[in-house]
């Protein structure tokens, strides 16, 4: 729901994959289906950890 705004999948499903891009700044654009996460910084251990955290916590994006 956070990252397209809508309830529930559409009978005919949305009108693209969704994209993740990489930026200076973590951001969901609910219109062009399309999440940005922070680059890695060297000191992260664990990408798939670190990625997976993000995208657990999204719900605050908009907060931050």
């Amino acid at each position: 729901m956070w990252m397209t705004g809508s309830s529930e999948i559409p009978a005919v499903g949305f009108h693209k994959l969704i994209d993740i891009e990489f930026g200076l700044e973590e951001r969901v654009n609910t219109c062009a289906l399309c999440v940005t996460l922070k680059h890695l910084t060297p000191m992260v251990e664990d990408p798939v950890l670190y990625f997976t955290e993000r995208l657990i916590n999204s719900s605050r994006f908009g907060a931050m």
